[in-house]
């Protein structure tokens, strides 16, 4: 899921009042990285590793030692089709979207979604709370699955239910909750990033905190590292940074940023490592669309030199 890395960060930042922990990509168990309080890693490690210097063997720690915190990670199809978050209590699972992706392991996007649903089905508690985009094409499955199984069902979105996303602004999220309209203020860029702070407010929602607290904090919310973070340059040009590596996700990045150009919008990207060739022609189909120039940024990897290659990438408006 594209977004699901950042939702778990800036519902962190408004976390951050109350006795909170996050952990990265199912480091809870497996792979490296720390864990840290309040998931930054220039403050406290509390010593969680995979492999590394420490070398803990995390599927024997005591979880309940943390019983009076909130835990927030991000569980990888990987992690939960290899069992990595087996024996965690799961009280609130979320499903924020599913493009392409990972392919090179799950071979396609019926065994991909497979994969995130087993999320809903083999490991959230029997009494725990399933969020879910409402406008994503998964929606509908998801629901049956927390259908058969009794777990409470709440949505966000557009078309949702629960958490209506009724209209926004630059300034601000007109949302629906509880048959009462709120305004949400934000000023970040992007309409996934208004997705992102949805589902976060979902959550916490369900995790005990009163909406009007919530919203406090909004305003205040800092854009998450790498998600068209603006690297200060000169006054005449803006240059961004996004960690896009698929298809939607460089769409989405490019189409935040059309409405702020007003020259050229310049596209720098590359593309590391040797997994999912699939959707690095459809990369390069959206940034020949929504991009006035590209770059192409060439890697050593052990493919051939002539391979497309996709990782991240560098905005530039003019």
């Amino acid at each position: 899921m594209d977004q699901e890395g950042t939702t778990y960060s800036l519902q962190n930042n408004i976390f951050s009042e109350e006795s909170c922990f996050t952990i990265a990509a199912d480091n809870i168990v497996l792979d490296g990285g720390g864990f840290y309080l309040n998931g930054d890693n220039s403050g406290q490690d509390i010593g969680i590793y995979a492999n590394g210097v420490k070398n803990v063997v995390v599927r024997n720690m005591n979880i309940g030692k943390f019983a009076s915190h909130n835990v927030l990670f991000e569980a990888s199809s990987h992690g939960i089709t290899q069992g990595r978050i087996a024996n965690i209590p799961i009280q609130i699972a979320v499903f924020t979207n599913l493009t392409q992706d990972h392919l090179d392991y799950h071979h396609d996007m019926e065994n991909y979604f497979a994969a995130k649903a087993k999320l809903f089905a083999n490991y959230l508690a029997g009494n725990g709370i399933a969020i879910v985009n409402a406008d994503s094409n998964y929606a509908v499955k998801l629901k049956a699955i927390c259908d058969l199984r009794g777990i409470k069902y709440l949505d966000f979105g557009k078309n949702a239910e629960h958490l209506k996303i009724i209209e926004y602004d630059e300034k601000n999220i007109t949302i629906k909750y509880q048959n009462k309209i709120y305004q949400i203020p934000w000023h970040l860029k992007g309409e996934f990033q208004i997705y992102n702070i949805i589902c976060a407010i979902s959550i916490l929602l369900n995790s005990a905190i009163n909406l009007e607290n919530i919203i406090s904090q909004t305003a205040s919310i800092m854009p998450v590292k790498g998600r068209l973070e603006e690297i200060k340059v000169t006054k005449e040009y803006k240059v961004f940074i996004d960690y896009a590596h698929t298809p939607s996700a460089l769409e989405n990045a490019l189409c935040s940023l059309r409405p702020y150009v007003s020259g050229k919008l310049i596209l720098v990207f590359g593309c590391g490592g040797e997994r999912d060739q699939q959707k690095r022609p459809l990369m390069g189909q959206v940034a020949e669309k929504y991009s006035d120039y590209i770059i192409r940024s060439e890697e050593h990897t052990s493919e051939l030199q002539s391979q497309f290659r996709i990782s991240y990438a560098v905005f530039c408006l003019k």
